[in-house]
């Protein structure tokens, strides 16, 4: 029932969507165009399967949204990676190509055989570009493993990873207050500034704020309905932020859950005052 509701909705889109790729699977000879775009694609189905999870009123203002949102960053990742790379070469700034570059040498590393995790962190120390090694440097040569040397298919993630986060920011936000509020939260998170900058570079800060998002999601939806694979994908989750940004984890459970508990059980409160 939810698949025909998808495709029926989307029809058009995805349509577009199959040609596309079968173009691009055809005719693209580069696995470093091939593959952004396909995340790309993929990304759009994501995108509407989880808008069209919900109701069709919330529908109708976050699919515009979501795409806006994807879209603009899309192609101000183009624009922003060929402008850098006219000015350095790389086509990245700060620690963007650093943790690029990590990720390609530890890949490098294992496809040599060095499969302990130690080991490859021992030598790394020596040669890294940023003088660290951290989960995002595993996380690039994971995405590289399947992509080759593609820095614009982590990036392209990182804009997936953002504009998805806009999605579970209005959901959280509408069971939590109201829906006048989450249209507004879930614009801001679309365009605020420096999570835009953030997503469309090769940096952690996206994708750490797509986990803390998607975690607050899970854990909600675990108090609404109570199902084991809710708690499942909280235990992963939160394994998965810990691993990826260690301070965001510990601001997530110190500061970030009780006062949404605080702020759940004040308006269950109101609402009983109210009736």
């Amino acid at each position: 029932m939810l698949k025909e509701k998808i495709i029926n909705t989307n029809k058009p889109v995805i349509l577009m969507m199959e040609a596309v790729i079968a173009l691009a699977v055809n005719f693209l000879p580069s696995e470093g165009i091939v593959f952004p775009f396909l995340i790309f694609c993929i990304g759009l189905f994501i995108g509407m399967f989880f808008i069209n999870l919900m109701p069709e009123q919330d529908n109708k203002f976050l699919m515009p949204l979501f795409l806006l949102a994807f879209l603009s960053r899309i192609f101000a990742s183009l624009f922003f990676f060929n402008a850098v790379f006219l000015y350095n070469g790389n086509g990245m700034l700060g620690d963007a190509w650093p943790f690029s570059q990590s990720g390609y040498d530890v890949l490098q590393m294992w496809l040599a055989g060095i499969r302990d995790i130690k080991t490859i962190t021992d030598n790394m120390m020596k040669i890294t570009a940023s003088g660290n090694l951290g989960s995002y440097d595993f996380w690039n040569a994971v995405v590289y493993f399947f992509t080759g040397k593609s820095p614009m298919s982590v990036i392209f993630i990182n804009c997936l990873a953002g504009s998805l986060a806009v999605v579970f920011i209005y959901y959280i936000t509408k069971q939590m207050c109201s829906i006048k509020a989450a249209k507004t939260a879930a614009i801001l998170t679309a365009f605020w500034p420096s999570i835009f900058m953030w997503s469309i570079q090769n940096l952690k800060e996206s994708t750490s704020i797509f986990l803390i998002v998607f975690l607050m999601w899970a854990m909600l939806s675990l108090k609404i309905r109570f199902r084991f694979h809710f708690i499942f994908l909280v235990l992963i989750l939160s394994l998965a932020l810990k691993e990826m940004r260690l301070i965001s984890f510990f601001v997530f459970y110190i500061l970030v859950v009780p006062f949404a508990l605080f702020l759940s059980i004040c308006r269950s409160k109101r609402l009983e005052f109210i009736f």
